[in-house]
């Protein structure tokens, strides 16, 4: 998987370059916003720092809640706010094609509520089991 990441990516995360990987998997929409958003998630933006994040969230469902809530933190507030879910699920329209409804239910959440809330979804579980299974050895 290493020399794959690398192999697509360089040695550093590039949005284009994530653009393109994603435009790949998503040709019907624009995958500018959601490249930017992710590489803006990783403080060291190298490849090498991407592996080591996959393989630490693969190991913890908590390092793994914890790089959602800075992907979702866009403004690097420490708060995920209703606004950054509303900006993600237009983002993910956007690429998508799919067009998102508005919620009209606030929401707010330190990282560590985040986390717990992460914890003990049923949704979240299923996404760390197939981040394990894509990501293993």
């Amino acid at each position: 998987m290493e020399k794959e990441i690398k192999k697509r990516l360089g040695e550093a995360l590039v949005a284009e370059e994530v653009g393109k990987i994603l435009k790949n998997v998503f040709s019907v929409g624009d995958c500018d916003e959601v490249s930017k958003r992710f590489v803006g998630s990783f403080r060291d933006q190298s490849t090498d720092a991407l592996i080591r994040e996959v393989f630490e969230c693969r190991l913890s469902k908590e390092r793994f809640a914890k790089w959602i809530f800075s992907y979702m933190d866009a403004n690097r507030k420490k708060l995920v706010t209703n606004e950054d879910v509303l900006s993600l699920n237009a983002e993910l329209g956007n690429m998508t094609g799919i067009a998102c409804k508005e919620e009209t239910e606030t929401f707010a959440a330190e990282e560590s509520e985040f986390i717990e809330k992460c914890k003990n979804s049923a949704q979240f579980e299923r996404s760390w089991l197939f981040l394990r299974k894509i990501t293993s050895l």
